[in-house]
């Protein structure tokens, strides 16, 4: 688990959550080959099969960070 990219010790978590299913929306997106592979990949090595949906709302939660906070910057 990350906060502002920084690992959050395992002591410091205090238990998982999960979003009521009212609170979610779908997003359709296309993606390259490339990327859509590594995200397969990514999948299969975490052992996160039937947790696809987590995965891409922490990639797409990533990226948003690293949009936000990395990208502004360059244009300034």
């Amino acid at each position: 688990m990350t906060l502002d990219t920084k690992v959050v010790p395992k002591r410091n978590i205090l238990g998982k959550t999960s979003m009521a299913r009212e609170n979610m929306r779908t997003v359709t997106v296309l993606l390259n080959s490339d990327i859509y592979e590594r995200i397969q990949k990514l999948i299969g090595e975490e052992s996160l099969r039937g947790n696809q949906s987590k995965v891409m709302n922490e990639l797409l939660g990533l990226g948003l960070h690293y949009y936000n906070t990395i990208i502004p910057k360059a244009h300034n």
